[in-house]
């Protein structure tokens, strides 16, 4: 119960959102428009694809080159859909940038110390 996402009343009948609930509500609206801008892009390219598949018989070459060019780029966004929350997060949440920093150093330091074991 104490976990959940509560707001606090303050003497105006306002509501005071915690620093950690902003960061989280910011983190979940980047991360559904990021989702909805890289599906719209492989939805338009495929429902343009099926349309034009049986409607032309002859599509020049050209053609052909910029519709796999888009649907490949249209591809490597959907891939960015699995990467992205990590870089969001990272950009929008401070305690969570200071906690990986802090493991990123403890493991260069494991990663430095093992060297030097190794080197003597």
């Amino acid at each position: 119960m104490h976990a959940r996402v509560r707001p606090l009343a303050n003497n105006i009948n306002r509501f005071i959102i915690h620093r950690k609930d902003r960061e989280l509500s910011r983190m979940m609206l980047i991360e559904v428009f990021i989702y909805f801008f890289t599906m719209i892009l492989f939805l338009s390219i495929s429902l343009e694809l099926l349309s034009t598949f049986y409607m032309t018989e002859n599509k020049t070459i050209e053609r052909i080159r910029i519709e796999n060019f888009i649907t490949i780029f249209s591809v490597f966004l959907i891939y960015t859909n699995h990467a992205a929350p990590f870089y969001i997060h990272i950009l929008v949440s401070k305690r969570l940038r200071r906690d990986f920093k802090n493991i990123f150093r403890k493991c260069c330091q494991q990663t430095m110390a093992a060297l030097v074991i190794e080197l003597l």
